[in-house]
């Protein structure tokens, strides 16, 4: 009998099956998340501090947790996914093609199973692999592992947001209708340079792109009512103002310059980018003393009823499309406005 050559890959190969074919398909559209991130959209906790008490409601966190790092390990351990360092925690992502192919055959065997071959068109696409990375506009040349430590801590937290968001719609009756995250922008924005006026009265161009793009909808009696806006994730790392230094490439990076790159860019690009007129512009900020900071920021550069303002203890999926918890430029200091209370107009 012909000896059969030893495997250079790991020993188990079994087709992606429950959460870890669905922890796939998130990091095709999401390029990378952290084990809380995976955890608090694929294995949330139906446990509360209210009803279990603090301790308790640890404890089941911690067990739903572990699962989640075990099913990460084995994902990495065979070749789906591969991981990095960011801080204290893992970062999961950069999906291989094996992956997709099994996704998509993960699919392929439920939809067997739950309508035979009459799979609906909304959803069979999911159970080709060409389509299903077509879908996601998932690219096997990904290389967000090899991001700088803070480029890959914004995008920590810009998933932080999205995942908040999508908790959000759960409880609020809200349907996501689209999300263009940050490298689907980035394409979007190839090439774009925005030309503005400074806050010195120079000329200078920025190659702006938000974070993401949103639409949102909600019935209302008989109305559908639509939110659309762009988000920007604030970190805190941007100044406020650079009039210090000469240096334009520092200037540039000043949010008083960022605010006047958005207006005329607003003004000039968002319609032929993104299809629509006008949408809000929400600024997502560490704190609310930065809140109050840069709303104020954005008045002095011009900016109004457009720009929206809240802080990340406000920005809770409780909160988001049920309570006031955004300011408004042009607005009284202390007034809050809530998403859908006012048609869903910019």
């Amino acid at each position: 009998m012909p000896q059969t050559k030893k495997s250079k890959g790991p020993a188990l190969r079994t087709p992606l099956v429950g959460h870890a074919a669905r922890i796939c398909e998130s990091l095709m559209l999401c390029q990378a998340l952290t084990v809380a991130q995976l955890q608090a959209l694929h294995l949330p906790c139906e446990e509360t501090v209210e009803t279990v008490g603090e301790k308790a409601f640890e404890k089941h966190r911690r067990s739903k947790l572990e699962t989640v790092r075990q099913i990460m390990e084995k994902l990495v351990t065979h070749g789906y996914v591969q991981r990095t360092r960011v801080s204290q925690e893992w970062l999961y992502g950069a999906v291989r093609e094996r992956a997709v192919v099994d996704v998509a055959a993960y699919y392929q065997r439920q939809f067997q199973k739950e309508f035979g071959d009459q799979a609906p068109a909304e959803l069979a696409w999911k159970a080709d692999a060409q389509s299903l990375a077509q879908g996601y506009e998932w690219s096997p040349y990904c290389k967000i592992m090899t991001w700088g430590s803070s480029t890959l801590k914004h995008h920590i937290k810009d998933m932080d947001a999205h995942i908040v968001l999508t908790l959000a719609c759960d409880l609020a009756g809200v349907t996501q209708e689209l999300w263009l995250p940050e490298h689907i922008i980035k394409r979007l924005h190839k090439g774009l340079k925005v030309s503005y006026a400074g806050p010195d009265g120079n000329t200078y161009e920025s190659q702006l792109r938000p974070d993401d793009w949103y639409i949102f909808s909600k019935q209302v009696g008989n109305e559908l009512i639509r939110e659309k806006f762009l988000l920007e994730v604030d970190n805190g790392s941007q100044v406020q103002s650079n009039v210090s230094t000469r240096n334009k490439k520092k200037q540039k990076r000043s949010m008083a310059h960022k605010f006047r790159a958005y207006h005329c860019f607003m003004k000039r690009d968002f319609r032929r980018l993104y299809g629509f007129a006008n949408a809000k512009i929400i600024i997502l900020t560490s704190g609310e003393r930065r809140m109050w900071n840069l709303k104020t920021l954005c008045e002095e550069s011009g900016g109004k009823g457009r720009y929206w303002f809240t802080h990340k203890d406000l920005f809770t999926p409780a909160n988001i499309f049920c309570q006031p918890i955004f300011v408004r430029a042009g607005d009284p200091e202390g007034e809050y406005v809530a998403l859908f209370s006012n048609g869903g107009k910019s």
